[in-house]
């Protein structure tokens, strides 16, 4: 099992229901999939680890798709409950962006629950970011400077 889906299976409810929209118990198989294999091109992913190499704990992990029509990425994070609020979102959100800008891409987007105040503020420290409002989520769209 790869990095995201340990992580998946490590998060409180409340914390999966903010990064899936949606109460899951187990991951379905095409997530996991998807979650668990990049290509290094069209998607990309990083983690956050502590420890030392051969007894790391993973903590954190950042994940984008680049869609080709807009060549926007949709981007997603996954940090243990107890991690939250200490900077990782930032690191790894500045890593991304870092790689995505390498590759060409020219911004992110993605969708933040509206009570996620959090992802909401990480992703306005990334770049030019507009917000709407629509049934209770951000549509938010991040262009790089």
């Amino acid at each position: 099992m790869t990095f995201e889906c340990e992580l998946f299976y490590k998060l409180p409810p409340e914390d999966v229901y903010s990064r899936f929209f949606r109460g899951l118990k187990s991951l379905p198989v095409s997530e996991a999939e998807h979650l668990c294999n990049v290509d290094y091109m069209q998607e990309m992913a990083f983690v956050v680890t502590t420890g030392e190499r051969e007894k790391e704990k993973r903590i954190g992990s950042s994940f984008y798709v680049v869609n080709p029509s807009t060549n926007m990425a949709d981007v997603g994070y996954m940090i243990l409950h107890e991690w939250q609020g200490m900077g990782l979102g930032t690191i790894l959100q500045q890593r991304m962006a870092e790689y995505a800008k390498s590759k060409g891409i020219k911004g992110f987007t993605a969708d933040i629950l509206a009570e996620n105040t959090a992802m909401v503020k990480l992703a306005k420290k990334c770049g030019k970011a507009t917000t709407k409002l629509s049934q209770g989520v951000y549509e938010v769209e991040i262009l790089f400077c």
